[in-house]
This record gives structure tokens, C-alpha cells and sequence, in this order.
């Protein structure tokens, strides 16, 4: 499951990962990433649509696509739409992952 965020005319995907929050933390120790960078979200059906309890966001990881090749993704089946939402403390806390990165490059971060 990825999570999109639309900013301006561009999408920006970060990968999930639920139940494996013990890996998170093991990866920002092996490569001294900020703990910040794994923001964890509880299952929430009115708004997120995560499943499991617990999933966390990578924020060391976002791809940058244009609009438009989304929706050629969507029209090949290639990506299959889940409806959720994050509130705006779900936003500032990916955003707040993706500046604290060194993963990112400036123009994404830009765009949070």
C-alpha cells in the first residue's frame, strides 16, 4: 500500500508498512535516520483506511509523479484507488518526516 499526497500538479508516494514497526526503528539506528522520518498511524476506518493497527509511513522513500501518468497508471490497472483521508496532524507529521530526511532531495521537501 502506498500513501499519495497531492501537491500542485505533482503526486508524492511514500510506502507503508504495517505490524513491522520494530523494523523501522532498526532501520533508522543502522543508518542514523531521525526516528521522525517513520510517522505511525493507528487504523482509523473513518479516515486513514489503514487495516492493521498499528502502520507507519516511510518518509526516506517518495516517489514523485505528474497527475497525469496517475491516472494513466489508473486507467492500465496498474494502481487501484482506496479511499481515506489524513487529518491535517497526520499531514504536518509526513511532512515533518519528509524535511527531517536526508533521503529526500530539497525539491520534494519543497513541496511540503
Amino acid at each position: 500500500m502506498h500513501v499519495c499526497i497531492k501537491r500542485a500538479d505533482r503526486l508524492l508516494f511514500f510506502s507503508t508498512c504495517s505490524s513491522q514497526i520494530n523494523t523501522a526503528l532498526q532501520l533508522a539506528k543502522r543508518f542514523g535516520w531521525d526516528i521522525n522520518t517513520f510517522p505511525v498511524y493507528k487504523a482509523n476506518a473513518e479516515t486513514n483506511q489503514f487495516k492493521e493497527p498499528l502502520t507507519y509511513v516511510n518518509c526516506n522513500k517518495c516517489y514523485d509523479i505528474s497527475v497525469s501518468d496517475f491516472v494513466d497508471l489508473i486507467n492500465k490497472g496498474e494502481v487501484r484507488l482506496l479511499k481515506g483521508n489524513f487529518t491535517d496532524v497526520d499531514l504536518q507529521l509526513i511532512a515533518k518526516g519528509v524535511k527531517s530526511s536526508t533521503q529526500i532531495v530539497r525539491d520534494i521537501k519543497k513541496l511540503l
